[in-house]
C-alpha cells in the first residue's frame, strides 16, 4: 500500500517509462497526460518503452478506522515512538490564521516548475488542503501553513514568474482581481506567509539560473544526471535534467547533499 497518492503517482512514474524529448520541453498543462521519466545518467542511455498503464485512482478513506498512535504501538508489542527532543522543530512556532477558502499561488508538488492558483479547501490544525482550481479534487495535496511552496495571490507577477491560470483561463488573460470577484473569495493576505516575512538574510545563494552540475535523481535510483538551474528562490534552486520535461525539475537547498558540481 502507499501513504499518499503523491507516492502512488511517483511508483506509477517508475513503473511506466517513456522516450525523451529532444531537448528541454516547454512547461506542461495539467490537462495533459504525464509523461514518465527514464533514467537519465551521465554515462547511461534511457530504457526502451514500455506500455502505459491506467492512470491510479485516488484512494479513498471511506470505512477505515481512526488511526491512533496508542492503538498501533501497541499492537506493534510495546513500539515505542521517538522522543520529542530528537526533533529539531517539534511543534510551530508561528499561528495559522489561513482560512477556508481562501485563495493563493502555490508549487505543485508533481510538477515543481508550475506555480498554479489554489485554494484552501481544508485547515486541520497547522496543516492546509489545497486544491487546483478547475481541477479534480484527486490533485488536491497537503502543506504546512509555514511552507516555502506557497505564496500570496500577485506574487508570481511581481517576481516575474509564469501562473498557470485556472483550467480553461488563458495565462496571458487572467487577473487576480477579476477573479477574485467572479468568485467572490479571499486573497490570502502575505502576512500570513512567515518564509516571506523573515527579516532578511545575507544572500548565501550564489548559484544563477543556467549554470549546470551534476544532481541525483530522487524520484528513481539516486543515479547522477546532468543539469541546470532553472531557478531560484531564497536559499533554494530548481534543478532541471538537461533534455527532459519540466516536470521532472524539483526545489532543493544550495546545501543539498543530492547536487554536486560538474565532474565530481
Amino acid at each position: 500500500e502507499y501513504c499518499s497518492l503523491a507516492c502512488v503517482r511517483r511508483a506509477h512514474k517508475r513503473r511506466n517509462p517513456s522516450a525523451a524529448s529532444g531537448g528541454s520541453a516547454s512547461k506542461v498543462m495539467r490537462t495533459q497526460e504525464a509523461k514518465s521519466k527514464p533514467t537519465a545518467t551521465v554515462t547511461s542511455a534511457a530504457p526502451a518503452q514500455q506500455p502505459q498503464q491506467q492512470k491510479p485512482e485516488s484512494k479513498s478513506s471511506t470505512g477505515k478506522r481512526v488511526f491512533r498512535w496508542t492503538e498501533y504501538l501497541n499492537v506493534k508489542n510495546n513500539g515505542y515512538a521517538a522522543p520529542i527532543h530528537l526533533f529539531l522543530n517539534p511543534f510551530p512556532i508561528s499561528t495559522n490564521c489561513f482560512e477556508l477558502g481562501m485563495k493563493l499561488e502555490a508549487i505543485d508538488p508533481e510538477n515543481c516548475s508550475l506555480f498554479c492558483v489554489c485554494t484552501i479547501v481544508e485547515v486541520r490544525g497547522y496543516r492546509l488542503k489545497l486544491s487546483f482550481d478547475g481541477y479534480s479534487s484527486m490533485y488536491d495535496f497537503w502543506v504546512n501553513a509555514d511552507s516555502m511552496d506557497i505564496f500570496p495571490p500577485g506574487w508570481c507577477e511581481r517576481t516575474s514568474r509564469l501562473l498557470q491560470p485556472p483550467k480553461g483561463m488563458q495565462p496571458e488573460r487572467f487577473s487576480w482581481c477579476r477573479y477574485l470577484v467572479k468568485t467572490n473569495a479571499k486573497a490570502a493576505p502575505r502576512a500570513l506567509f512567515t518564509h516571506l516575512n523573515d527579516v532578511a538574510q545575507p544572500d548565501l545563494n550564489g548559484f544563477s539560473v543556467g549554470m549546470h552540475l551534476e544532481a541525483e535523481d530522487l524520484n528513481d535510483t539516486g543515479k547522477i544526471c546532468v543539469a541546470t538551474v532553472a531557478d531560484k528562490l531564497d536559499e533554494r534552486i530548481r534543478v532541471h535534467f538537461d533534455g527532459w520535461d519540466d516536470c521532472y525539475d524539483f526545489w532543493v537547498h544550495v546545501n543539498s547533499p543530492y547536487i554536486h558540481h560538474c565532474g565530481w
